[in-house]
């Protein structure tokens, strides 16, 4: 079976693309982009390569010799991925394995927006089994050739595949927002009811049986449902916190209508998925009691988590990301937009579990769910 081309990914020059224009035409669409124009002045495109362009890997070896990195054994599987080892960084070149790929002077890359049930195909170009993907033939795909120095946005739930036609190096950022919160809520959730079928045979005969579906969920996808909430919770009283400040004239933030309205929508998309999570099982009251060690901190005292300074740094990261995103914009009209937001002591709130969070929500933004931004 051959691989089919129905077209190409758009090149666009980043520097005259604005936030606002990239999420309508790419973000929200869910399409892929390759942007030019944005790496320059980044020093990784100096120090790690060399005049002729290639990896400068005695710059690696000088600075992080002694450091021990993760490496892939592309000719070996685990599971569904790469064999995958921890060695020193000099080791790693000497055992012969490809440790940084990506962003090479060209790079083919296919992308593609379909999965085949729980199998993968690893290599499009490879012979590939009729059998077991009996609908790849049908995937249409498209293609570009990334150069040095440019970015290449893959939507959320789009499989690709990368040849690299030299020796590269890449820095590759996964990244989630208001706009694709519910694709990684779908997919945690697609691998929890996954892990939770491979176990199913020994429900009755275990006492932990959620505790060990939320370890395999973890092992396999980086994170657990637990850990998805916390860090909504989280996220959810850093855009509320600032919603707030909004609201006090005397705030400590002048942000504009604009600014605002990315809060609101972080909000309610948080709100959406947290409306998904109350019926899930590892969230009934049940499990929620019985949260295993490692997992207590699924419940959440809105006053200590407000203290802690791992929540300040998230709420000024927050904050100056926003500021960027709406640099330019004048407009400080707030007023109908946030008359509706109610003030509230959020210190005075307990989330044990995504109906709180939900009812947090509800409290502050009681009619703002369904506003466009």
């Amino acid at each position: 079976m051959g691989v089919r081309i129905g077209g190409k990914v758009e090149r666009v020059d980043g520097r005259k693309l604005n936030y606002r224009d990239f999420v309508e035409r790419y973000l929200k669409k869910n399409i892929p982009v390759l942007l030019t124009g944005l790496m320059e002045g980044w020093r990784a495109c100096s120090d790690w390569v060399q005049a002729d362009g290639r990896p400068n890997l005695q710059f690696f070896a000088d600075h992080f010799g002694e450091s021990m990195v993760q490496v892939a054994d592309c000719c070996k599987r685990e599971f569904t991925d790469q064999k995958e080892l921890r060695c020193l960084f000099l080791s790693s070149f000497t055992n012969g394995f490809k440790l940084l790929q990506l962003n090479a002077l060209k790079i083919q890359t296919a992308l593609m927006a379909n999965r085949y049930g729980k199998n993968y195909v690893y290599d499009v170009y490879g012979d590939i089994c009729e059998k077991k993907f009996p609908e790849f033939n049908k995937a249409m795909w498209s293609e570009c050739m990334q150069e040095s120095n440019e970015i290449i946005f893959v939507p959320s739930g789009w499989y690709h595949q990368v040849h690299n036609l030299e020796d590269t190096i890449s820095i590759n950022h996964n990244w989630f927002n208001s706009h694709n919160l519910s694709w990684v809520w779908n997919l945690l959730l697609k691998d929890y009811v996954e892990a939770k079928e491979y176990i199913e045979d020994i429900r009755e005969i275990c006492n932990e049986f959620e505790r060990i579906c939320q370890r395999n969920l973890a092992a396999n996808t980086g994170m657990n449902l637990y850990d998805f909430f916390v860090f909504l919770t989280r996220f959810a009283l850093a855009n509320l916190t600032l919603l707030r400040d909004l609201c006090n004239e005397n705030g400590a933030y002048s942000l504009s209508r604009v600014m605002a309205n990315h809060v609101l929508s972080n909000i309610r998309a948080i709100r959406s998925v947290a409306l998904c999570m109350v019926s899930v099982e590892a969230f009934s009251e049940e499990n929620l009691s019985g949260c295993s060690e490692e997992n207590l901190s699924v419940s959440s005292v809105i006053k200590g988590i407000m203290e802690e300074q791992n929540f300040h740094d998230l709420l000024c990261a927050l904050t100056t990301t926003l500021e960027a995103l709406c640099q330019g914009h004048v407009d400080h009209c707030l007023e109908n937009m946030l008359e509706e937001v109610n003030i509230v002591d959020l210190s005075c709130f307990y989330i044990g579990s995504p109906a709180d969070l939900v009812k947090l929500i509800e409290e502050v933004i009681p009619n703002h769910y369904n506003v466009c931004n």
